[in-house]
């Protein structure tokens, strides 16, 4: 990635870049509602839904109490509540209390997970998903 800065999140940056996170729940803040933005990093508590176009990345001190909805899903924290993603990956300080609809499921030693899973194929190449992708986050771009 030769020319490319990473940001402080782990995206890197750039214009329409869906990993760039561009919301941010720090660290002793609560938000309770409904969000829908491209990617998200949650260090505080978050109560409601979430529906991203990108990664959404909970922190070791992170809360999410609600349904999420996300390409692609990191927990070092807690959820509790339904997730819908293409990847969930639950690293070893991450805990998901809920069902689940994946794709890719990882769980490192010591995360943990207690629910249903549903586990979902995708019958479409990599490019059609990402050419899917692109429209959804371009069609999230054009409601603002």
């Amino acid at each position: 990635m030769i020319g490319k800065k990473k940001n402080s999140f782990g995206g890197v940056g750039g214009k329409d870049n869906k990993d760039q996170i561009t919301t941010l729940v720090g660290e002793g803040a609560s938000f309770e509602g409904y969000i829908t933005t491209s990617s998200a990093r949650i260090d505080g508590s978050f109560k409601g839904e979430a529906k991203l176009y990108g990664i959404l990345i909970i922190g070791e001190k992170g809360l999410v109490l609600g349904d999420v909805s996300s390409p692609k899903v990191i927990v070092y924290g807690k959820i509790e509540g339904k997730v819908k993603a293409n990847n969930l990956d639950i690293k070893e300080t991450g805990n998901v209390e809920g069902d689940i609809t994946v794709q890719t499921l990882t769980v490192d030693s010591g995360g943990t997970f207690n629910g249903s899973s549903t586990m979902k194929h995708s019958d479409h190449s990599k490019e059609s998903e990402s050419k899917a992708e692109v429209a959804s986050f371009q069609e999230f771009k054009l409601q603002k």
